[in-house]
């Protein structure tokens, strides 16, 4: 029965020991969002904030977890930042990164598919920020 006991503590620490070494799923809670509460009325910017945003989200699982975007079309411009946590793995990340864009777009993007000026979201894993000015996180 001691041979049984210390055979399955054993294996229990063994199991418990691999379980530690893998990475867990991304965590995509909501920490915080905010968005500017101007929209943007001409078509141009739209267009850049919706490619910067693509971009940032597309590269962010890139080396480095950390991804800037800039976009411009005649005299509009925008900007889009997207970072993970260096932790997760290239899949996890860009998980993570469509989740943030989903949510950002569900709150900084009326019905009618007009962007606000700015906005950013923040992921327990993950963050996404636009701006239609130059920033950093």
């Amino acid at each position: 029965m001691v041979r049984v006991a210390a055979a399955f503590t054993c294996c229990l620490v063994l199991m418990l020991a691999l379980g530690a070494s893998f990475s867990s799923a991304q965590n995509t809670f909501e920490e915080s969002a905010i968005c500017n509460g101007d929209a943007v009325t001409d078509s141009e910017t739209q267009t850049a904030i919706g490619d910067a945003i693509a971009e940032a989200v597309e590269h962010t699982s890139d080396p480095g977890y950390h991804h800037k975007a800039f976009k411009s079309y005649d005299r509009s411009a925008a900007y889009a930042i997207g970072a993970c946590n260096g932790a997760l793995s290239k899949s996890q990340c860009d998980t993570c990164m469509s989740v943030a864009k989903f949510k950002l777009n569900s709150y900084c993007r009326e019905p009618s598919y007009v962007y606000k000026k700015g906005g950013q979201i923040k992921l327990v894993d993950c963050r996404l920020r636009y701006e239609i000015y130059d920033f950093e996180f």
